[in-house]
Parts: C-alpha cells; structure tokens; sequence
C-alpha cells in the first residue's frame, strides 16, 4: 500500500512541478531546465531503467562512452544531449547502469534562477507524502569555485523508502559546469 501510494504521489508530484516550471522566473533555459528535470528525472523517478529503454527504442542519440563517462562518475551507463531550441550542448541527462538515479547537466545558467524553479516545486510534498530538507551547503570545489548544493526528500511517514531531489549549483562565470540536478529513489 506504501509503495502505491509513493508511486501516485510521484505522478502528482511530477504534474505539479511541471505546473511551476511556467511560473519560475529567470530566462527560457531555466524552464527548459525545470521541464526537463520534471519530464525525465522526476517522472521516471521510481524506475530510470524504463526512461533508458524508452530513449533507446525511440533511437533518441546519445554520447559516445568516452564523452557520456563524464556524466556518469565512473559508472556504466548512457548520457544523452537535450535540444534546446534547435542547439546542443547545454544540457545533458545522464543514466547510470545499476543505480536509481537520474541525472541532469546544465553548463550554464543562472544560479539564483534555477535554485528558484527546483526549490519552488519540491520544497512542499504533495500529500499524502511529507518533505523534509536534507542538506542546504556550500563549499568551495576545484573546478567551478563556489558551489551551493540543496536536497529535499519526500517520503510517507515512517517509510524507509524516500524520493530525494538534489540540486548544485555554481555561480562564478569560470564554473565547468553551473547545474547538476538528480532525483533517486533510496532506502535508508
């Protein structure tokens, strides 16, 4: 019964974060950012290995190994380049093999922007689930200075398994990279 309920309270969540993507301020990357978050990560939360299948029968193109093992901290799996208005480059959804997670890459962005649409959304938990904010950071890291890393999760009471939504960010203009964003499904 806890599991159903997780997984209609997915689908509910899933529908209102795409609802706020319209209403997030910042510029259109940001809420391509947020539609791709909710469209891919959040709505395959409980099972990534079906978005995997789905974007391989639908023959969507994905990175060579040598540039997808970038998106995949060291695990197998695929990485695939979102279009955004007709270009590539700027975001990347990753899948790694064997993990319960879904990734999502953003070279560049506006940081107090993109926080802004994730948090509005996953900030509150649609009942019957609760949110509880995990982490709220920041560090300094060799590649894109300083960094800001959020995550909530969402979980019926007295579950042992949760949704975890994270979110990092780097504001400097040097930054390798600005956004990574993942949701999984964890056991704790």
């Amino acid at each position: 019964m806890k599991m159903r309920t997780c997984i209609s309270a997915t689908m509910l969540a899933t529908i209102v974060f795409a609802s706020h993507c319209h209403a997030a301020e910042g510029d259109d990357s940001t809420d391509h950012f947020a539609k791709t978050y909710s469209g891919f990560c959040m709505k395959h939360i409980n099972n990534p290995e079906a978005l995997r299948t789905q974007l391989i029968a639908s023959k969507v193109p994905k990175l060579p190994p040598e540039q997808a093992t970038h998106f995949l901290s060291g695990h197998e799996g695929d990485a695939w380049p979102v279009p955004y208005q007709g270009r590539l480059g700027n975001l990347v959804l990753a899948l790694p093999a064997g993990k319960n997670v879904c990734a999502l890459y953003m070279r560049k962005a506006n940081q107090a922007d993109v926080e802004r649409a994730f948090i509005k959304p996953v900030g509150q938990a649609p009942a019957p689930l609760v949110v509880e904010k995990r982490t709220d950071k920041h560090a300094d890291t060799p590649g894109n200075g300083e960094t800001h890393t959020i995550s909530y999760a969402w979980s019926v009471p007295q579950a042992k398994r949760k949704m975890v939504f994270t979110l990092t960010t780097a504001s400097s203009d040097k930054a390798q990279l600005h956004v990574l964003a993942s949701a999984a499904m964890v056991t704790e």
